[in-house]
């Protein structure tokens, strides 16, 4: 599915309901987001510092907003796993307000096994 037309079926869905839920499949918002969770998302309303928003553009991303310029109508998004912001966007590219996370616990033990798992092996590997 092309991208952008994510964003504008998000969109096209707020206008008719008050929240849509869908399931992010990455890991960019770890710990708050795990791949699986059911995230609610609203119509932007009013943005907030420390608000998760879907934003488009070429590739939409769910990240918390870390710096917020009402003046110039931008703002700019840091997935919580990441140490690099993303490029700043103007407001209008806010396609979404994140209202509510339910944790998917299968998936959240998963990932949590695998990182588990992952520095256990590199421990052994790094004692031989």
């Amino acid at each position: 599915m092309d991208p952008r037309c994510f964003a504008d079926g998000v969109r096209l869905l707020l206008e008719t309901r008050p929240e849509v839920e869908l399931r992010p499949i990455g890991t960019s918002m770890l710990p708050a987001i795990f791949p699986g969770d059911r995230v609610k998302l609203r119509q932007p309303d009013q943005l907030r510092l420390g608000d998760v928003v879907l934003t488009d553009g070429a590739r939409p991303r769910l990240h918390r907003v870390v710096a917020l310029d009402l003046g110039r109508q931008t703002l700019v998004t840091s997935g919580d796993a990441f140490t690099a912001d993303d490029p700043e966007v103007g407001l209008d590219q806010v396609v979404s307000v994140v209202s509510r996370v339910t944790p998917h616990w299968p998936s959240r033990l998963r990932v949590v096994a695998a990182r588990v798992l992952g520095r256990l092996s590199r421990k052994r590997r790094s004692s031989w």
